[in-house]
């Protein structure tokens, strides 16, 4: 089924999966999917204590490979998005530990789904090694915050993450219409892409297949604040949207680069009204019982 270019997936928020832990939520963007559980405010080691503020936490386990090096570096790019919202002030000497899990993983790209890409394929997602792709960072972010928000953890603003790819344009929109190459046939859209090298398109949660030809990749985090998104849709200067969290790989102009800032901030805005109605949902359902 084609997609748009700038149309993310259809996006799933559970809360309270986990009914023993302090706070849990599963945050899913079409077939991945992520688990976030809270447990603390709790007692804390005396080696990790801190007299000013609670001790965070953060905990990343991969679905297939055992947690290496990919995990432990995501764990620590956790920890500083959500230090930044979480007021830990108000904790002192206690122990607040997030551990986020890899629920289901979007398939990867068949080999005969298109033409093999020129650069190497990457390691596969059982490989300890294996470098976590954007998508799932960005779901790991959204999954957290929603966990610190099932737990009523007072933070100073909502963080809500984006995944955004750029691509060549005839490519994009190639793969976004489900046009797959076979063998024997010429690939026009490499032809196209060969014919305009400067056209480029941005690409809203991309998939694994997409994230093969992308020129660059981007995960951006913002923490948002101030009044409610949806009664600011034709007033931006009512919410505050600070950025608290970037990952880029690849090349990518100046250009290119705010354009995918101000496609990434508009995603994440969404999916922060989508937290939003979540908890409102939630709220509700657990006030009528």
């Amino acid at each position: 089924m084609s997609r748009p270019l700038l149309a993310s997936r259809p996006l799933t928020l559970s809360l309270a999966p986990l009914p023993h832990a302090d706070g849990s939520a599963i945050f899913a963007s079409g077939p991945l999917s992520v688990l976030a559980a809270l447990a603390g405010p709790s007692e804390v080691r005396i080696r990790d204590e801190l007299s000013d503020a609670a001790t965070l936490v953060v905990l990343h386990t991969p679905l297939l490979a055992p947690a290496a090096l990919p995990s432990t570096a995501l764990g620590a790019a956790l920890h500083a998005a959500l230090a930044a919202v979480v007021r830990r002030e108000l904790l002192p000497r206690t122990l607040l530990q997030l551990s986020v899990h890899a629920l289901s993983l979007p398939p990867p790209p068949p080999l005969s789904a298109s033409r093999p890409p020129r650069h190497a394929p990457p390691l596969p997602p059982s490989h300890p090694d294996a470098r976590i792709q954007a998508p799932e960072v960005a779901a790991c972010l959204n999954a957290a915050m929603l966990a610190l928000l099932d737990a009523g953890t007072e933070c100073t603003a909502t963080l809500a993450a984006a995944c955004v790819a750029v691509l060549p344009a005839a490519k994009a929109r190639s793969l976004r219409a489900a046009k797959h190459w076979r063998a024997g046939e010429e690939d026009q859209a490499e032809d196209e892409e060969m014919e305009d090298e400067e056209s480029h398109a941005l690409l809203l949660d991309p998939t694994p297949h997409e994230l093969l030809y992308a020129h660059s990749t981007h995960v951006f985090a913002f923490a948002f604040s101030g009044r409610d998104a949806s009664a600011a849709a034709d007033d931006s200067t009512g919410q505050t949207a600070a950025l608290v969290f970037t990952r880029s790989e690849g090349a990518v102009d100046w250009a290119e680069y705010k354009e995918v800032l101000a496609l990434a901030r508009k995603a994440a805005s969404d999916v922060q009204r989508e937290m939003r109605a979540a908890m409102q949902r939630h709220i509700i359902g657990e006030s009528s019982k």
